[in-house]
């Protein structure tokens, strides 16, 4: 397995917080005042993971066996996180900042024994966790606000196959609340259902024969279904369905996985692996017209990407489910503040500035661990560029470039290096001028 540590940067203190967390890293959830992520792991002791985006602070705590998915929201004043622990069928309902179990419901199914991932979908408007087992053809509906079972059913049309099926992501849900709708999307047989809350009838489609299924979807196979509430569109992958008629409206350009808007609504955002490298897409929020493109980082060999979209704070959090390494991004900067740090196990390109903050002389570090053809740029909150250190072909080794920023045109403030190859960002570090 991988080295299994979370790295974070603190964009203003310039500090890397990190937290041993084992094998995996399954499932993300934000608090809805984003001051805490929570991270389910199930191997390496069964634990939740609570790191403090404002103190920096990172505790460990259990819940039940495997928890594989975790959720939050907010009712009545009090903040809750959901902990799925899959071995035990059970959701545990923790409250945040305390971290203090209150409840352990079980779900009242035989306990699931393969690698068939449970998966889920929180409908924060009616306060209805919806949860689907694999392994027993089962969804079951929980109300939040009671912390009861509601109701057990089968899922209609799913035929479980024990060859295919051990994996994460073979069944995946969204919630569409606006529409009364919940839809289930069987990533083996390639079946869209859509199960009406009101009604509590299924409506379905073989999307194998009436669409073209998304195709080249690398990564993203286990997380490709998500609903638009904005739009009232319905992406599986990269196409786009009417969320009524399940029928097939268009596809969207460039993108693998449809993710949400920015808080102002004036972005759509979407993402895609190139290669190695993971990518942002930015869109026009109503045509979806591609406005411009955004390397987030070299990926890992292999990766399931894990993330979450924050966004009343324009944060995007991701990590993979196979190494555990969490990146945390601003998408209000056009040179990202907060990318990714490697572990201690990982060879990959090093950066570090001091001293920081700075007023006059900086002087630049960079490691390459291989060959690279490397730039170094200053960009400001905006994303403009206001210097070019270095643009050159260097050698692996360990090179330190001293800079004047005195004579520059900027201000007191947060500014960010990056640097990059003709392909893709690297590294980016937070840099605080004094004047």
């Amino acid at each position: 397995m991988h080295n299994g540590y979370i790295h974070i940067l603190n964009a203003t203190s310039n500090r890397i917080d990190s937290v041993d967390i084992a094998e995996t890293l399954d499932d993300i959830t934000v608090t809805p005042d984003g001051e805490t992520v929570y991270a389910a792991k199930r191997l390496g002791g069964s634990r939740i993971v609570a790191h403090n985006t404002r103190t920096g602070a990172t505790t460990e705590f259990a819940t039940g066996n495997w928890p594989a998915l975790v959720f939050s929201e907010t009712l009545i004043g009090t903040t809750w996180v959901y902990a799925v622990n899959m071995l035990e069928s059970s959701v545990s309902f923790v409250r945040a900042g305390t971290n203090q179990i209150a409840k352990t419901l079980s779900l009242g199914t035989a306990e699931p024994r393969s690698d068939a991932i449970v998966s889920g979908a929180l409908d924060t408007r009616s306060n209805v966790l919806y949860l689907t087992i694999p392994e027993l053809r089962t969804m079951v509906v929980v109300n939040t606000a009671q912390q009861t079972v509601s109701r057990t059913m089968t899922i209609p049309r799913y035929v479980y196959d024990d060859t295919k099926d051990k994996a994460v992501g073979r069944i995946q849900l969204a919630t569409a609340p606006d529409l009364n709708r919940v839809f289930l999307l069987f990533v083996s047989q390639k079946i869209l259902l859509a199960y009406n809350t009101t009604t509590q009838q299924w409506d379905s489609v073989n999307l194998g024969t009436t669409m073209r299924y998304p195709q080249n979807v690398g990564n993203f196979e286990s997380n490709l279904l998500v609903y638009d509430e904005r739009g009232q569109r319905l992406f599986v992958g990269n196409q786009i369905l009417n969320p009524m008629t399940l029928a097939l409206q268009g596809q969207l350009q460039q993108g693998h996985r449809f993710l949400g808007y920015n808080s102002s609504g004036t972005l759509a955002y979407s993402l895609t692996s190139r290669g190695d490298t993971l990518t942002m897409i930015e869109h026009n929020p109503t045509t979806l017209q591609v406005q411009a493109t955004r390397a987030l980082y070299v990926a890992e060999d292999s990766f399931t990407p894990v993330f979450y979209l924050d966004l009343p704070r324009d944060a995007f959090f991701i990590s993979s489910w196979n190494h555990p390494l969490l990146r945390h991004f601003d998408l209000r900067q056009t040179a990202t503040l907060a990318t990714s740090v490697q572990g201690p196990a990982q060879a990959d390109i090093g950066l570090s500035i001091a001293p920081n903050p700075a007023s006059e002389l900086i002087t630049v570090k960079v490691i390459l661990p291989r060959n690279e053809h490397i730039s170094l740029k200053l960009f400001n909150v905006l994303g403009q560029e206001i210097a070019q250190i270095f643009d050159e072909l260097l050698s692996a080794g360990e090179y330190s470039r001293s800079f004047d920023i005195s004579g520059l045109p900027v201000v007191s403030g947060m500014y960010a290096l990056q640097l990059q190859t003709p392909y893709s960002t690297l590294n980016t570090i937070p840099l605080q001028v004094l004047r």
